[in-house]
């Protein structure tokens, strides 16, 4: 399985081990995740050793190990937000997507503006064919973050599958307008218009192209 790089680090797992190796500081990229020092309140603090844990056990494909700990965490600590988006995402990589999207409305029950939820959310209900629940979940996302790049090429994903191609253009722009380096949107911009040789988008996406960090 190679998890959606949407909320993993940009090299996703396989890179992420490739750097554990490289570099003994390697550390996850908390903020894929929603781990913000600031959303951890004193009742429901737990480490970010525990965190990290977590994490890297997604990463090197232990997921039935991830959510015994992650389940045996949730029960310590129900009221943590960060912990129920790591777990939903664990949940969505097994491929139990239901469960999932139950983990992350008890996010957003906690927190009714995670935009970090939302997002996920909308990526599990999309894998469950709820497309128009899915889009809806992503409106709130960028709804309570603006420059949710990633919500925006999510949700032009989710438009595109309902052959609403116009609506799709403009979601996946937004998303590069938000985040010009972004290749993900590119690529998927790419499949739906015509560009010339002369358009700047064509040697921008080369030099993307080129980028040993691309990542969808």
């Amino acid at each position: 399985y190679t998890p959606n790089a949407d909320l993993f680090d940009p090299a996703g797992s396989v890179g992420a081990a490739k750097l554990r190796r490289g570099n003994p500081n390697w550390r996850p990229n908390l903020q894929q995740f929603g781990y913000f020092p600031d959303t951890m309140d004193a009742a429901s603090q737990f480490s970010k050793q525990q965190i990290d844990g977590l994490i890297v056990l997604y990463k090197e494909g232990k997921l039935q190990e991830a959510l015994i700990k992650g389940n045996a965490l949730a029960s310590q600590f129900p009221s943590n937000i960060i912990l129920r988006n790591i777990l939903g995402i664990i949940y969505s990589g097994s491929g139990h997507y239901e469960e999932a999207v139950t983990i992350y409305n008890k996010a957003i029950e906690l927190k009714s503006n995670y935009a970090d939820a939302y997002n996920n959310l909308g990526n599990a209900l999309n894998k469950l064919g709820k497309s128009e629940e899915a889009i809806a979940s992503y409106t709130h996302a960028i709804q309570f973050k603006p420059d949710y790049a990633e919500a925006y090429k999510n949700m032009g994903t989710a438009i595109k599958e309902k052959g609403k191609l116009e609506e799709a253009i403009k979601a996946f722009t937004k998303s590069i307008a938000t985040k010009p380096d972004y290749s993900a949107a590119y690529r998927h911009l790419s499949l739906l218009i015509k560009y010339t040789p002369s358009d700047p988008q064509i040697s921008f996406v080369n030099y993307l192209l080129h980028n040993e960090n691309l990542y969808d």
